[in-house]
């Protein structure tokens, strides 16, 4: 027990650690009401409103922009703002020889059957878009 004079009433009293500061919740209410009046405090208070209300206009204005990226290639819309080339223009690369395009496909989790499965689906894909646009025609 340590022996400390509390700084609101004057009390001195037995505190149990060296940083109690405070003798009753009492003292502690009134401490507290000063903090809240001073200057220093209404600034901080002032400038967390202010950085709030700029993380709201961030957020409506300018991540929404930041965010969206397009193709390198191509110009398509790309879903993952992290990525370059969307996944056609990559299996395209692949299947011209491109080592780059391959170590791309790589490090997004492809394997050879996965990759040889995803050109078959887009191939089957791109013969079924010109059957149906030449019925439409």
């Amino acid at each position: 027990m340590i022996e400390v004079k509390c700084p609101v009433c004057g009390k001195r009293f037995m505190a149990r650690q060296k940083n109690y500061k405070l003798c009753s919740p009492e003292c502690k209410k009134i401490r507290r009401k000063e903090q809240n009046s001073s200057e220093k405090y209404k600034a901080t208070r002032l400038r967390y409103k202010e950085t709030k209300k700029y993380r709201e206009w961030y957020k409506q204005n300018l991540e929404p922009k930041r965010k969206i990226k397009f193709c390198e290639i191509c110009g398509a819309r790309l879903p993952n703002a992290k990525q370059k080339f969307c996944l056609d223009c990559i299996l395209n690369g692949y299947q011209n020889g491109s080592k780059r395009m391959k170590h791309i496909l790589e490090c997004r989790g492809y394997d050879s059957e996965m990759i040889a499965d995803e050109i078959k689906q887009r191939s089957d894909l791109s013969e079924q878009d010109i059957q149906n646009r030449m019925l439409h025609l």
